[in-house]
């Protein structure tokens, strides 16, 4: 079950920078037609970039999601 979440955080990971740093001309199009400024394009397309960066360090630090690692006892 562990392995399903590991491959869900990599799947989520590349594609928020896929979308968000390759082809932000879909970003931004979208953004103007709900009369969005830039700065908010912006602060959002940081935000989920940061956050992904986050989810993606989690893998090889499971203690920072809250969860005890699976460390048998000696």
């Amino acid at each position: 079950m562990n392995n399903y979440f590991i491959t869900a955080q990599v799947i989520v990971t590349l594609s928020i920078p896929y979308v968000w740093i390759l082809r932000p001309a879909n970003i931004v199009k979208e953004f103007k037609q709900f009369d969005l400024n830039a700065l908010t394009c912006n602060a959002a397309g940081s935000a989920k970039i940061v956050l992904s960066t986050l989810l993606i360090a989690g893998i090889p630090y499971p203690a920072w999601k809250g969860i005890q690692p699976d460390i048998p006892a000696c």
